[in-house]
């Protein structure tokens, strides 16, 4: 069965199913910004500001199916951040996934509760 959740940005459906699991209210492409923090490849992506890449949500169908259960919804959101050189300097230099160079990009993976959407007016909280 669904569950209904509230806190969700106007116009975006949240729902739960009975089990927890949730589908996510980002979107891909949508700017995000990392509210907590979040220690990944040697340092603290707190304050980075990136792109959703992609989201995982269990399957609506079969919520108990294979892929739902070796899932993990506190890593559901996957960001790409294109970072200044200033901002690579806080991680390992060598573990980002950039093609080398001036090309700092960084891809990492997310709990919703982690992330705020960014807004033209600020920052808007996603529950």
């Amino acid at each position: 069965g669904l569950i209904a959740r509230s806190g969700r940005r106007p116009g975006s459906l949240g729902v739960a199913m009975k089990d927890r699991s949730a589908v996510n209210g980002f979107r891909q492409g949508e700017s995000v910004k990392v509210v907590k923090d979040v220690f990944t490849r040697g340092g603290n992506a707190a304050g980075l500001v990136g792109r959703v890449q992609s989201t995982w949500s269990k399957c609506m169908v079969d919520p108990t199916c294979c892929c739902a259960e070796n899932g993990m919804e506190e890593a559901s959101v996957t960001v790409v951040f294109e970072l200044s050189a200033s901002e690579a300097e806080r991680f390992d230099r060598d573990r980002l996934d950039g093609e080398g160079g001036d090309d700092l990009k960084l891809i990492t993976f997310f709990g919703e509760d982690e992330l705020q959407v960014v807004t033209s007016t600020g920052t808007a909280t996603v529950q």
